[in-house]
């Protein structure tokens, strides 16, 4: 299981790149690249919020300085656990999307994200699950179901190693 972990221009501007970093080394770090979000990424990125009111400025601020993209192995809780401690840590700098880190809230935000940052990288595919209960200890209930299927366009049969195929894919940057 993998994580998304954005260290934002606040932290990269206050020198705090290399401390977001090492939160996470107890982890396992996968992919790691430093990137200047541009106004297409920040709307995939951001998606569920490009018609609030506050995406203008959100976008502003995420495209205005380099962000340091991370995948990060573990459990997805623990992995949002180390965030939330590195924004109360700072907590003086935290307001609004000046928050020093992002990262991901579920399993399946956390695979969309990785997707749009790092679209090539090395994934365990299983088109047919469905999260049914993302549990706080970093397990999972999956439930396999037609609708699923049928929603994602596939008409392949299911069998137990389909949930095995390895797709290789390249970094975004």
């Amino acid at each position: 299981m993998s994580s998304l972990v954005l260290v934002k221009p606040d932290a990269i501007k206050l020198k705090l790149l290399g401390w977001c970093i090492s939160c996470f080394e107890h982890q396992d770090i996968g992919d790691i690249g430093l990137v200047r979000m541009d106004e297409e990424l920040c709307r995939k990125h951001y998606a569920d919020h490009v018609a609030k009111e506050f995406y203008p400025c959100l976008q502003e601020f995420m495209c205005s300085a380099t962000v340091c993209a991370i995948a990060v192995n573990g459990p997805v809780s623990a992995i949002r656990s180390i965030a939330m401690g590195i924004r109360r840590q700072h907590a003086q700098h935290v307001s609004g999307p000046r928050n020093l880190v992002h990262s991901s809230d579920s399993i399946i935000a956390a695979e969309r994200e990785l997707d749009i940052w790092f679209p090539y990288r090395p994934m365990r595919w299983n088109p047919f699950n469905k999260v049914v209960q993302d549990h706080r200890d970093g397990t999972i209930d999956v439930e396999v179901t037609n609708a699923v299927r049928e929603a994602k366009g596939l008409t392949i049969p299911w069998t137990p190693e389909i949930a095995e195929i390895e797709v290789h894919k390249k970094p975004v940057f």
